[in-house]
């Protein structure tokens, strides 16, 4: 939903028309700075589709935890919203959030396997257990009742 309202905002921005850059009037040895909108492509409407294009991208790669149940549209909009700010403007960060969170993830899944390993272990020793004590308690089933 995100994703197709600021599609909607990049297209009703930059709706002005854009013509190609004659290079018959452009010295090469001038700079230049900032751009006034007339026929041509400005600054703004450039940097307008960039930010919009990067903003994009960085919403489509962000993939943030299922919201609760309680948690209201504005609320996760929001959310979403600040995690593509700071994607934006810090990518490192996000890195490292995926890394930690993946780090996480592994050493929660190395402590199921060990719990899974302790319950088997004990389930084996309870077995055990309960063998020899019906080994013990064997001879004393079987013998016939003194009446």
């Amino acid at each position: 939903m995100m994703l197709v309202s600021c599609s909607l905002a990049f297209t009703i921005l930059s709706t002005h028309s854009v013509s190609g850059i004659s290079t018959s009037n452009v010295n090469t040895t001038d700079t230049v700075g900032f751009v006034k909108e007339d026929n041509q492509r400005d600054t703004i409407s450039l940097l307008i589709s960039c930010f919009a294009t990067l903003g994009l991208c960085v919403y489509s790669a962000v993939h943030l935890n299922v919201p609760r149940k309680t948690e209201g549209n504005c609320r996760v909009l929001l959310r979403e919203l600040q995690w593509c700010i700071l994607g934006l403007f810090a990518p490192e960060l996000m890195v490292y959030t995926a890394w930690r969170q993946l780090a996480s993830a592994r050493q929660l899944c190395l402590e199921i396997e060990e719990a899974k390993r302790k319950k088997e272990d004990g389930a084996e020793a309870r077995e055990k257990v309960h063998s020899q004590t019906m080994l013990a308690l064997a001879p004393k089933l079987t013998a016939p009742r003194r009446q």
